[in-house]
């Protein structure tokens, strides 16, 4: 199989994204998102693709849409490109609130647990195991060069798979990785995959934003 090459940008920022709030589905990128979205259009007219893969969130469809337009490209959706599903009961409340606390604490307890949910949620198992599919359906795409509109937990975790393999880590290295690789909205990540392995090449790269960037 020959050598691929994968330009993953996550979506623009959305009203509840800014305000740090798990957010739905259906959550639209805000003004400034749209701007984002506009800039890193801009940047992928300098990238050669053959197709552009989108996450079936609004957020990231939205992102997905401005790039294929721009660059008159296919735009194919993906559910297994979405963002971690939060419980269903803490969509639209504050990362900060005691009800998502106790959500994550429970998390850290229950995370080896494949059955365990508290509602409409997605476990480490779930997550995972999601994060391998995609990949794998990514590197499964005839073309080869692609840009994956995605989203920030989920891009981490696909890049826990990248980098261990499936089942070679845990929560707690997962979640390392969530906290110490951060995505900015709209930043560009560039892989390359052959035969099952994937190298970064870049991470986040965010120059396109130039002094509007937003976290």
């Amino acid at each position: 199989m020959s050598k691929k090459h994968i330009f993953f940008v996550r979506h623009g920022v959305t009203d509840l994204g800014a305000e740090q709030m798990f957010q739905f589905p259906e959550s639209p990128l805000s003004k400034k998102g749209e701007q984002q979205a506009d800039f890193i259009a801009q940047r992928c007219l300098d990238l050669e693709a053959d197709i552009v893969l989108s996450s079936t969130m609004k957020r990231a469809y939205q992102t997905a849409e401005k790039i294929a337009t721009i660059k008159k490209l296919g735009l194919v959706e993906y559910e297994c490109l979405k963002e971690i599903l939060r419980p269903t009961s803490l969509r639209g409340v504050s990362k900060t609130d005691p009800k998502v606390i106790e959500y994550e604490e429970l998390i850290k307890e229950k995370w080896k647990d494949k059955d365990w949910h508290l509602g409409g949620e997605e476990n480490f198992h779930d997550i995972t195991t999601r994060a391998k599919t995609a990949l794998e359906t990514i590197e499964a795409r005839e073309e080869e060069k692609i840009i994956v509109a995605t989203h920030g937990y989920f891009l981490r975790t696909m890049l826990a798979e990248m980098v261990f393999g499936h089942e070679n880590y845990d929560y707690k290295t997962l979640l390392a990785l969530q906290n110490s690789f951060k995505t900015s909205h709209t930043g560009l990540t560039y892989c390359t995959v052959q035969n099952g392995k994937w190298i970064v090449m870049t991470w986040n790269d965010f120059a396109h934003l130039g002094d509007e960037r937003v976290i």
